[in-house]
């Protein structure tokens, strides 16, 4: 029986870039992983006013909750943040503590993975279930650099397809582990009762359609993921039902 290849790829992700020079691989990350799940936040990253007489004044939902010192500004946060980056842990706790000035139900959790052979296996469970996740890691050859998980490819080596600040779209899990130096570092959605992206899945096998669309959607008491021509069909036919009921 052949082996079944298969990519999974969550769809209408925004994708923000870093510069050239800085370190801000892990705001990006959180970012475009908060506007995965709450696409109107997009429209609220970096607003205020960037430079006040004393200061800096952002409204930025993720920016404005990030841990510092109590006596350390906003504009030092920054200026570490350009030249050391920001952890993972950190971005966490600005991600939920946005949810809660909020009044927002989703929660984000920090884990550390040393048993890489099995994470692949959590990674794709989270990108099944419609759920972006940042992953962090150290080489010694690129440093250390974050990114967020949008995808995977289940080939004859697996591979996470990536919204990389730095540009990169995809990456070798077995390379990835083997020049990996320290524990891969994850922020992964712990509580999500609203929308998620829409999940394409590719297969290369006959016994399956090529292509399948699905969108996260109430049916029948349940939300889940359904498929877009299901949706689709049963919304047509509950329209001409409809229709001929008029008088």
């Amino acid at each position: 029986m052949p082996k079944l290849y298969k990519t999974v790829q969550l769809l209408g992700v925004p994708h923000y870039f870093q510069g050239t020079h800085d370190s801000l691989c892990t705001y990006y990350s959180a970012a475009m992983l908060l506007a995965s799940l709450y696409p109107e936040f997009q429209d609220f990253f970096g607003i205020g006013a960037r430079r006040q007489k004393v200061g800096l004044k952002v409204y930025d939902p993720i920016m404005r909750f990030f841990p510092h010192a109590p006596k350390e500004t906003k504009d030092r946060m920054l200026a570490t943040w350009f030249y050391r980056g920001a952890s993972l842990k950190n971005a966490m706790k600005a991600l939920n503590s946005s949810m809660k000035a909020n009044n927002l139900d989703t929660r984000f959790k920090y884990e550390q993975y040393k048993n890489l052979n099995s994470t692949f296996d959590i990674i794709t469970n989270n990108i099944d279930r419609g759920l972006p996740m940042m992953a962090g890691w150290t080489t010694v050859d690129f440093g250390v650099h974050c990114v967020l998980v949008i995808g995977y490819k289940k080939e004859s080596q697996n591979w996470l397809i990536l919204n990389d600040p730095s540009g990169g779209k995809e990456v070798c899990w077995e390379v990835l582990k083997r020049i990996n130096k320290s524990r891969l570092e994850i922020v992964s959605v712990d509580k999500h009762e609203g929308p998620r992206p829409d999940r394409l899945t590719t297969f290369n096998s006959k016994r399956f359609k090529p292509t399948q669309l699905d969108r996260w959607w109430p049916y029948e008491n349940d939300i889940c993921y359904q498929s877009i021509k299901d949706l689709y069909d049963v919304a047509r036919h509950n329209l001409s039902f409809a229709s001929e009921e008029s008088p």
